[in-house]
């Protein structure tokens, strides 16, 4: 058997056994997973062994001795650190071993209007954490030939315009994270005794992101946030005769903070709360695939705290794409609700598919016989 490994840096845990298709690349590779959060800037998270294909490296020199130990015939990145990208892929290139991505997501392409492009330029200006980003950013784009991939698992026609890719690159069409997880979804319950709207909570403005990651500061603050969302909320429900549940953001911790009133919400659950929905309402989220294959009407939401972060140029940028609904909840007409959505078409979203979500609908097969399939015959 070739052997495929995984190398993270941001550890794994018993979702992602599924998520990377353990059980069945097992039949097909010897699979392991190089586990080196430890070797990153990441080191702070807690890393526990999960299952026997995990191996978690301590040392650089462990990592060099593992790879110095076995043959290895194929490698999957899923390294964000930028550092420890850079030593990595040292090591992959003299090994000579085949390393390839899975674009499990692909973010939209937004095109800024010229007054977003100069609130953009002085937004960077007086914000230190997001000029400390685009210099390492800066750094990351000068190394970008180093960083040159031999094959790419991608979603979508979107995906093969990064500088990740060079003329060498095997494109293996595949399709995303949220496609695989539709696809293998078979749930039909509704447990709800009248129409749903989900909101895809952020879990703003607690989010860890913006404490440990530090790549974006979400502005909102708890006193006025959840006011006026759950006042909008509220407004939203009397105009469309739905209930709003919230799918709660995998990251959330709610149970202590009174946040939603009375409302209901749900975590780990979005993919079967959007399929038992009418509506769907956003920020932004990866779950808006979901939406978007299962023919959602959308509602993005901003505020007049959320306006003065980065995010909002992104809230703006898919509404205006998918032609959908964008609400100020702290500026709004009741009135305006049910009018919007009226007008509201989705005749954005076949296009949305083809560029960010799947190749080739007639492709019935999942992520990683996909990938089997084309590692074993083609590379």
């Amino acid at each position: 058997m070739k052997k495929l490994v995984f190398i993270t840096d941001i550890g794994f845990k018993e979702k992602d056994l599924s998520k990377f298709g353990i059980e069945y690349l097992k039949k097909k590779f010897d699979v392991k997973i190089l586990d080196i959060t430890k070797l990153s800037n990441f080191k702070f998270l807690n890393n526990k062994k999960i299952c026997d294909e995990q191996i978690i490296l301590n040392e650089w020199e462990d990592l060099q001795i593992y790879f110095k130990n076995n043959t290895i015939n194929f490698a999957i990145d899923f390294v964000s650190d930028y550092e420890t990208k850079k030593k990595l892929f040292k090591i992959l290139k003299l090994k000579k071993i085949s390393t390839g991505y899975w674009q499990n997501h692909i973010t939209l392409k937004i095109k800024k209007t010229i007054k977003e492009r100069i609130i953009n330029f002085f937004f960077t200006f007086l914000d230190l954490k997001r000029i400390k980003a685009k210099i390492r950013f800066s750094f990351f784009k000068k190394d970008i030939d180093y960083f040159k991939y031999d094959f790419l698992l991608s979603c979508g026609l979107e995906g093969l315009k990064y500088d990740y890719i060079s003329p060498n690159t095997k494109i293996i069409k595949a399709h995303s994270l949220e496609y695989e997880n539709l696809k293998n979804n078979f749930s039909v319950f509704n447990n709800f005794n009248q129409e749903i709207s989900v909101f895809l909570d952020q879990f703003l403005p607690f989010h860890p992101d913006a404490i440990f990651v530090k790549k974006f500061n979400p502005k909102t603050t708890e006193k006025k946030y959840f006011p006026a969302l759950n006042k909008f909320f509220d407004d939203f429900e009397k105009s469309t005769n739905t209930k709003v549940i919230i799918a709660a953001h995998p990251k959330s911790d709610y149970e202590n903070r009174n946040c939603w009133g009375s409302r209901k919400f749900i975590k780990n659950d979005s993919l079967d709360l959007v399929k038992n929905s009418k509506f769907v309402l956003a920020h932004q989220s990866t779950s808006l695939s979901y939406a978007v294959l299962l023919k959602k009407k959308i509602i993005f939401l901003t505020s007049n705290e959320y306006i003065r972060s980065y995010d909002n140029f992104t809230v703006h940028g898919y509404s205006r794409y998918f032609n959908m609904p964008l609400f100020n909840i702290d500026d709004y007409s009741p009135n305006d609700i049910l009018k919007n959505l009226d007008k509201a078409k989705i005749n954005k979203y076949e296009d949305y598919v083809k560029n960010y979500i799947k190749y080739n609908l007639n492709d019935t097969r999942g992520i990683w016989e996909i990938l089997s399939d084309e590692l074993n015959n083609n590379i």
